[in-house]
């Protein structure tokens, strides 16, 4: 509460794990403008925290002997048109890492004020008339399009839409009910609003995401359901007796991969 004071932040969202138990869930603050509170239900925007899932997915689908990390993409987007012959030269575990070598803004550099509804196949199609940052593999570059890339191969992949497997592999066995893949979708639960600050003080952002964003950085959940998440990667892939993915795979999660992060230094 101080720092929240401190800080003005309008609202906030606590859980706390030990094990397989949740020893503290609690909303703080306001969720919008009409000052209503922010429970430990609240759906907010989770930002790039949406990747872990995206991760968490293709790590589901190597399990199940359907991926490969270290063949080439282009093996998995085979209903791609017109094909990307970047993406033969990249691999799922770059995409994973962020090394397949995308230039860190490619996504914002082929969408336009119109394309408010484009989708993640639309996006991915677009990629390759940008070249490419540097060569797959040769080093470490943080960006969002890797991700979009690896949310249309796990449609391809699964023949289910992005939306559609995680709701049916990741929230449901999770019980992550107040967990959405759109805005529109979170409106019921009266998710909280985005906020930028201007000079030191909250103002309303009004943030609004593509779906072609959405493997990247457009998931919305509340903090109940992230301890759910957490309880499952923390333990082994394992969220009360539901096995979500194998402790091999949680463990390669888990493990540093990438040569070195530009924020290392921070």
């Amino acid at each position: 509460e101080q720092q929240m004071e401190e800080g003005r932040i309008p609202g906030f969202a606590l859980g706390i794990i030990r094990g397989d138990e949740v020893l503290y869930l609690k909303g703080y603050g306001v969720a919008d403008e009409a000052d209503r509170p922010v429970t430990a239900q609240t759906p907010f925007m989770i930002a790039s925290v949406s990747k872990t899932f995206t991760a968490l997915a293709l790590m589901q689908l190597k399990d199940e002997g359907k991926v490969d990390l270290d063949r080439p993409v282009s093996d998995y987007l085979t209903q791609l048109d017109p094909p990307n012959p970047q993406f033969e030269e990249m691999t799922i575990r770059q995409l994973l890492n962020h090394t397949a070598g995308f230039d860190p803004q490619v996504e914002y550099r082929v969408t336009f004020p119109e394309d408010s509804e484009i989708s993640i196949t639309q996006l991915v199609g677009r990629f390759g008339t940008v070249p490419l940052a540097h060569a797959p593999g040769a080093k470490f570059e943080y960006n969002n399009a890797g991700y979009i890339v690896l949310g249309e191969v796990i449609s391809q992949v699964s023949g289910l839409s992005y939306e559609s497997y995680l709701q049916q592999n990741i929230f449901d066995p999770l019980e992550m009910r107040h967990s959405f893949t759109s805005m529109d979708r979170a409106k019921n639960d009266g998710p909280a609003v985005g906020y930028w600050t201007l000079f030191g003080f909250p103002r309303v952002s009004g943030l609004t995401y593509a779906p072609g964003y959405l493997p990247a950085f457009g998931i919305l959940s509340s903090a109940e359901d992230l301890t759910h998440y957490m309880i499952a990667m923390l333990n082994g892939g394992v969220y009360k007796d539901r096995r979500i993915l194998s402790e091999e795979s949680v463990a390669e999660m888990l493990t540093p991969s990438a040569a070195q992060s530009p924020y290392s230094d921070y």
